[in-house]
Order: structure tokens, then C-alpha cells, then sequence
């Protein structure tokens, strides 16, 4: 299996480049027509054993996640399944997804840790159990745990309407 966890500061500097240039544009937000930017961006930074997409994930018993401009996921993994036809991707195959913003209000950030959760959701708690033992190899290989993955990232350049107090006091409570 392909390890996302090598590319991701590269990942991140490509996102960080593409919001500045939208910052100087003088953008307080992405369009589709940015993350589609974005999307061509990141999968011409990666090897071609990832594959980028946006859509909704689906778990095995056809549980959806929140759609998420922003995915990632492995080639290898899935070599025979058209990701992504019908909107739709597979979990198992999916390494990261992404809530990308140039800026957030609590609202809005509400709403990015709901869809990121979401993904989440689909894991399923008896295979996180299951696979206990295997994490920690997984672990002290140096690895992201299978079972951890899809991984959630947050990037955003800006918060507005927060105080520091009140953006840990509410997210932590």
C-alpha cells in the first residue's frame, strides 16, 4: 500500500500555494473552478498510484459519508473500480480527505469537522478492535494505521467571529 503520510507536507505547501494565490486574488473563498485547480494540482504532485477526486465515500453496506471536495485515494488498491462514475468512492481504497478553505467562521467550521466525522463514521468500531494488534506493528513501523485511514485534514487560512478562548473552549468541551 501506497504511504500518504510521506507526501503530506508536499501536499499541504501545494494547498497553501493555491490559497495564497486566491488570498491575492482577492478571494474569501474557493469556487468549484478552484478545487477542480486544486484537485489537477495535487494529482500531478503525486505519483501516479494515487488517484484525486471529490464525491461522497460509501462503506460496504452502502453507508454515505458528507460529499468532500477533496479525496484521496489508492490506484493499487482499487485497480479494476471506476472511482468516483457515479459520484461515489469506495472507503477502502480512499487515504485521506481533505476540508480545504481560505477561511472559516464558526459555522462553517462546524460544518467541515461534521463532514470530516462523517468519513469517519464509516469505519467501523469492531474492525478498529480487530486490528488493535496490527495498528501498534503498523505503529512502530512508522506507518499510519490501516484502520486509521481515511485520514481528516483541516486547512484554512483564516478564522474569523473567534477568540482563541472561545475556539478551544467550544471545540474541546
Amino acid at each position: 500500500m501506497t504511504d500518504i503520510r510521506r507526501h503530506l507536507p508536499g501536499l499541504l505547501k501545494v494547498i497553501q500555494a493555491r490559497s495564497q494565490q486566491a488570498i491575492a486574488a482577492g478571494q474569501t473563498a474557493f469556487t468549484e473552478t478552484d478545487y477542480a485547480e486544486l484537485r489537477s494540482l495535487i494529482s500531478d504532485f503525486l505519483p501516479d498510484s494515487y488517484g484525486v477526486g471529490e464525491g461522497c465515500l460509501a462503506d460496504r453496506q452502502g453507508r454515505r459519508s458528507a460529499f468532500v471536495h477533496l479525496l484521496i485515494y489508492d490506484r493499487i488498491l482499487a485497480p479494476d473500480v471506476t472511482l468516483g462514475s457515479d459520484g461515489v468512492y469506495p472507503l477502502q481504497p480512499t487515504l485521506a480527505v481533505f476540508d480545504v478553505a481560505l477561511q472559516h467562521d464558526w459555522r462553517s467550521l462546524n460544518v467541515a469537522l461534521d463532514t470530516i466525522q462523517s468519513v469517519k463514521r464509516l469505519r467501523s468500531r469492531s474492525a478498529d478492535t480487530a486490528a488493535a494488534g496490527k495498528r501498534a506493528a503498523e505503529r512502530a513501523a512508522g506507518s499510519i494505521p490501516k484502520s486509521r485511514l481515511p485520514i481528516g485534514v483541516l486547512y484554512f487560512q483564516r478564522i474569523l467571529d473567534m477568540t482563541p478562548d472561545m475556539l478551544f473552549a467550544d471545540l474541546y468541551a
